[in-house]
């Protein structure tokens, strides 16, 4: 029985999944032991059968299909694409959610319950004085609803291993949210969890959460187009810093540029952090994140995918055991 076995095989592998601006779907197996991708078995979902148009988010349920935030735009509705675990090339999805919004706003997030009841999409508006939205969209047979919130805006999303909640990042407000699940799948009003001086958030872009309650953050300056990931203990909450801090990464400590999607893999004790901005994709493990000033991390991997378009969302497919 491999649950019973104390260290991963050398051949366990997942599959990284990237989202461009270019349309595409990019993915690559990894050796989840080191954080190594695989170049030579690129997979690829583009074209128009798959109605892809601005993937701001993606996500992976239980059974590795792939569920696509689709943003759209003036002329193309928004919507949700749910992909088999099998599709590439110019595949049709094999189910369209249609979640366009109110006039006015833009869905920015996405994030799906663990048996995939339901899936639920944030909305940003740039006008401030509105409520921000969060909608439950049902995969099968559930019930759509809204639910709003009196904050200056609302961003990516992910639901917490548990299931019972929601974490979101509030650009504008420089902090991070927690919206309760209800046990019939409603959001109740979220409360800050992570917010002041000291925690180092300037315009929190991602969030990625792993199964010992670790908050993963990709924070963007306010002036400038700088990023950094701060990662925060289990429980952390009010003003407190981040136990690690990454600008960039070694070698010749380059700066993350423009940040924009992150996700952590985690695997028998090891985590694997997927970083996307304008510069392509990075992985690194996050034992070599330090905590020291110069916030410069020794990376696994870096892939230049700009011929594809820049990398907007990054997400794992599961562990496959060998």
């Amino acid at each position: 029985l491999h649950g019973c076995n104390s260290q991963p095989s050398p051949r366990d592998t997942a599959e990284i999944i990237i989202a461009t601006t270019g349309n595409n779907i990019i993915s690559f197996p990894v050796d989840i032991t080191i954080g190594v991708m695989d170049t030579s078995a690129i997979r690829r979902i583009s074209g128009d059968s798959t109605q892809i148009n601005i993937p701001i988010d993606i996500e992976v349920n239980n059974e590795n299909k792939l569920f696509i935030l689709s943003q759209g735009h003036s002329n193309v509705p928004a919507k949700v694409l749910i992909f088999s675990d099998s599709a590439t090339g110019n595949a049709a999805p094999e189910r369209v959610i249609d979640v366009t919004g109110d006039s006015g706003f833009k869905p920015i997030g996405l994030t799906i319950t663990t048996r995939t009841d339901f899936i639920y999409v944030s909305y940003f508006s740039q006008d401030t004085s509105r409520n921000q939205k969060i909608v439950r969209f049902p995969i099968g047979s559930g019930i759509r609803a809204q639910f709003e919130f009196s904050m200056p805006s609302l961003g990516d999303i992910e639901m917490d291993p548990s299931g019972q909640f929601i974490h979101s990042v509030d650009p504008l407000g420089k902090k991070l949210i927690k919206f309760r699940v209800s046990s019939n799948f409603d959001i109740q009003p979220g409360f800050d969890i992570i917010q002041g001086s000291n925690t180092g958030l300037r315009v929190p872009n991602s969030i990625a959460l792993t199964n010992d309650g670790t908050i993963y953050v990709f924070d963007k300056e306010e002036s400038g187009i700088n990023g950094r990931i701060n990662i925060y203990g289990p429980n952390s909450i009010g003003n407190t810093a981040p136990v690690r801090v990454t600008w960039g990464f070694c070698p010749g400590n380059k700066r993350f540029i423009t940040p924009y999607g992150l996700t952590v893999a985690e695997h028998t004790g090891i985590k694997v952090i997927a970083a996307c901005d304008a510069q392509g994709v990075t992985t690194f493990l996050e034992s070599s994140v330090l905590s020291d000033s110069t916030g410069c991390t020794n990376f696994i991997q870096q892939l230049d995918l700009r011929e594809f378009g820049d990398p907007i969302a990054v997400t794992w497919e599961r562990v496959k055991f060998q």
